[in-house]
């Protein structure tokens, strides 16, 4: 890891959701420093929601708002993993000491991503069975993110992933 990088992943964000957020796994902080950052949460994917030029996916602004009432005005502990996504620093969050991620993929509200998530494979099986949030949605009607993403931005879906 280089020193940059090093630097980076040292980086924690401690704040409030900014609101309104924009998905459930894409969203700003207002920091306790009076700065707002825009952070990726790591290790999952949620549906994707509206905006300008795109549609939104089935079931992208329930999982949105469902982790906004979670969340709500407590603080959220965000810690930098290195990586970044258009732009964004791609973080681990706690909030009151659990783990974001696994919350959102043990209420069915986010798919584990192929980055760093496949310890929430489990979680997403028993939303999954259990009809859980996004898994309250007809099967037809699902359409995994990056998929979505695919289709709506005209591009294809990565080789080898779930569609």
């Amino acid at each position: 890891m280089t020193p940059l990088a090093m630097l980076a992943a040292a980086t924690v964000y401690i704040g409030t959701l900014h609101q309104p957020i924009h998905d459930a796994d894409s969203w700003h902080l207002d920091t306790a420093h009076g700065r707002t950052v825009e952070l990726r949460l790591h290790r999952v994917d949620a549906p994707e929601v509206a905006w300008p030029g795109h549609p939104g996916e089935p079931g992208g602004v329930e999982a949105r708002d469902a982790l906004t009432a979670w969340v709500g005005h407590r603080p959220l502990t965000c810690t930098a993993t290195g990586q970044s996504t258009h732009a964004r620093p791609v973080v681990d969050c706690t909030v009151d000491g659990q783990d974001v991620a696994t919350w959102l993929a043990a209420g069915g509200w986010a798919y584990p991503s192929r980055y760093g998530g496949c310890a929430l494979v489990p979680l997403e099986e028993r939303a999954r069975t259990a009809g859980l949030g996004i898994f309250g949605i007809p099967e037809s009607e699902r359409v995994f993110p990056w998929v979505w993403r695919g289709r709506s931005l005209g591009g294809q879906a990565c080789p080898g992933e779930r569609s």
